[in-house]
């Protein structure tokens, strides 16, 4: 059983994480090859894939080749199919559905459009796509409920079958320990790309009011991004010191050394960072825009996005010991749930049955 997975491109990002530890972990079933194709060719994380050994198909050279009148790119990712003959094609993204989805008309290859967000498309000739293509796909895969409402009442309008597929992480890579309440100092921790979508301005701004009434209090930032100058410029005119870490292969280390994670997103798909968080035991606070809160309620508190709502919650578990350990007792029968080997093994079934027709 061969199967493509595509990219538009390999970034640093939840998608290509998941992507990655799919291709690690695919390995141990004998029957199953994949494929995984990189439409643009390009990607900071793509130096992992090729670390790790993973093959990646590199079609063009530039995320410019994704725009949507490239037809010299869907000329390629056309060619590509053509030799490589997959059984199934898995596409993970916009640009990755929209290519492989008219390179494949005509074609019988059953498609699976996994959406990984609950943001709608900003751009209506993309929306339109995302409408009229839907035909071409066999199977929807969503990551959260959330999203699931969301593929339905903007994408699916030829009703094709579709799931929910929670995220996974690697368990191995996040050692869980039960938390003590912090008594000496309090290290927040948030893990991110520094995008305006994760709302960390308002995180910001919220810390700085908790660092007021309790002195005792650190804020670490883990990621990369476009908003980094600016969360930096915020940090300084609220003269407030916030550790910049950038990006690390490993977060695992910042959320060891941290007691509290948040996340107060305005959108997710999912929230991978979240479920990395509670792996190692940590209680969590994250936005109700945060779909991971559908299984993870008894280890999580739920704010809004904006600065009120965050630091009242952030001061809930600092004034709140025994809400603490609480939530970090939750943590770990809510953290087996995510077991990478059991999605490989799901995921698995998902394309076995595709092909069966008994999905």
């Amino acid at each position: 059983m061969k199967v493509a997975i595509v990219l538009g491109s390999i970034p640093y990002g939840g998608i290509e994480n998941l992507v990655y530890d799919i291709a690690l972990y695919s390995k141990s079933y004998n029957d199953l090859e994949l494929k995984i194709i990189n439409i643009a060719g390009v990607g900071e994380k793509l130096g992992e894939f090729y670390d790790a050994k993973i093959d990646v198909l590199n079609i063009c050279n530039s995320t410019k080749d994704l725009k949507v009148y490239k037809l010299s790119t869907l000329k390629k990712v056309k060619r590509v199919f053509n030799q490589l003959k997959p059984d199934i094609v898995h596409t993970m993204n916009f640009s990755a559905d929209y290519f492989s989805k008219l390179a494949l008309i005509g074609s019988k290859t059953p498609i699976i459009t996994h959406i990984h967000n609950t943001k709608i498309e900003e751009h209506l000739h993309r929306r339109l796509i995302n409408r009229w293509l839907s035909f071409r796909t066999n199977l929807y895969i969503s990551v959260s409920k959330a999203v699931y409402d969301m593929v339905e009442k903007f994408h699916n309008i030829f009703k094709r079958k579709h799931i929910v597929l929670y995220n996974a992480i690697n368990l191995n890579n996040f050692k869980w320990i039960k938390r003590t309440y912090p008594k000496n100092h309090f290290n927040i921790v948030t893990t991110a790309r520094l995008m305006p979508q994760k709302n960390l301005d308002n995180l910001i701004r919220a810390f700085a009011r908790i660092h007021k009434e309790y002195s005792n209090t650190t804020l670490t930032i883990v990621g990369d991004g476009k908003e980094k100058n600016n969360l930096e410029n915020l940090a300084k005119s609220l003269k407030i010191n916030v550790f910049f870490a950038g990006y690390q292969k490993d977060v695992s280390i910042y959320l060891y050394k941290a007691d509290l994670f948040v996340l107060p997103s305005i959108y997710e798909g999912f929230g991978n960072s979240h479920i990395e968080a509670i792996a190692t035991g940590l209680p969590s606070i994250v936005s109700k825009n945060v779909p991971s809160i559908e299984v993870t309620k008894d280890c999580t508190l739920i704010c809004d996005t904006d600065v009120e709502s965050i630091y009242n919650n952030i001061k809930n578990i600092i004034s709140n010991p025994a809400l603490y350990e609480k939530l970090s007792g939750n943590t770990r029968s809510v953290a087996e749930q995510f077991d990478i080997k059991v999605y490989i093994e799901n995921l698995y079934n998902i394309y076995k049955k595709l092909l069966s027709s008994t999905i």
